[in-house]
Order: C-alpha cells, then structure tokens, then sequence
C-alpha cells in the first residue's frame, strides 16, 4: 500500500560564516535557539517516521561551521552537533536539498557562477550526508528561467519554488 502524503514541511537552514560563533559570543539565548531550530527538524523526522516528510536544505557555510570544532565545542552544552549531522545523514524521510554553496541569490551573482556554487553545495551535502541532493532550493527564493540549463547540468531533478 503507498503512502499519501498530504503536507511536506520544508525547511532552509543558513548562518553566515562565523555567525554561530559570533551569536554564541553576543546573544547566548538566541543562538540556543537558533541551534536547537537545527536539531528539531531530525528528532520530529525520526519520532514521526510513519508520518512526517521533511525537505531540509543546508548551505555549504553552514555545514562547514558544524564541522569547525571550536563550534562542535562551543555549542556541546546544547546539541551535540556530530550526533544531529548523523540523523540528517539516517533519516529516511528527510530529503536534502541543495541550494548554492555560499547562499548567493543566484540571479544577482554572474552566472559563470552559478555551475560552481551549485557543485559546492552538493559536494558538501554529499560529504556531510553521504548522499547528493536532487531537489534544488534558490536562496531568497532568487531565480529565473536563465538558471535552469545550470541546475539540468548538475542534476536537480526539481527546482522547488512557490
């Protein structure tokens, strides 16, 4: 019997380099949350597995900043970051999603651009998640016609915009 699903939660994650750092550093209590917002998407996903569809996208800075283990160690009291990375990476019912690697609104950056960004983003997906995404998200919600010879070439089968 197949399954219908009748609502999937998408969900963006980014921070800009250095920014889990820095809002630990000035605003404890909102980088807690912003650090506990990342971890609630695998613990709903892995609870509710019978049930819940998650499309989760991670910038290619933001994977890097939890890979950096002065941010391992900064927010350990909080999450532990490496144990949060591997639910995203067992999650059966999370799809990743891939978006630019350094976030760009793809149609304000040259689009000689667009092919790099778009292979650092999978390579760190595929890297952190062992799997590559096959849904594109544009950051912003940026996008234009122009960028769909580039997304064909690296292989998103879906280019997810409302």
């Amino acid at each position: 019997m197949m399954t219908e699903v009748y609502h999937l939660l998408g969900l963006h994650m980014h921070q800009p380099p250095g920014n889990l750092e820095l809002l630990l550093d000035v605003n404890e209590w909102e980088a807690r949350q912003i650090i506990l917002c990342y971890e609630r998407p695998v613990k709903y996903a892995l609870r509710y597995q019978d049930v819940a569809r998650f499309c989760v996208g991670f910038s290619g800075i933001l994977l890097e900043q939890f890979e950096d283990p002065e941010v391992i160690s900064m927010y350990s009291d909080i999450v532990d970051i490496p144990k949060m990375v591997d639910g995203y990476r067992n999650a059966s019912n999370i799809e990743i999603v891939g978006m630019g690697h350094y976030h760009p609104v793809f149609p304000l950056i040259p689009p000689e651009d667009w092919s790099e960004q778009l292979e650092r983003g999978k390579e760190k997906c595929l890297e952190m998640f062992g799997r590559e995404p096959r849904v594109f998200w544009p950051p912003e919600m940026g996008f234009s016609m122009e960028m769909i010879p580039a997304l064909v070439a690296n292989s998103f089968l879906l280019i997810w915009s409302w």
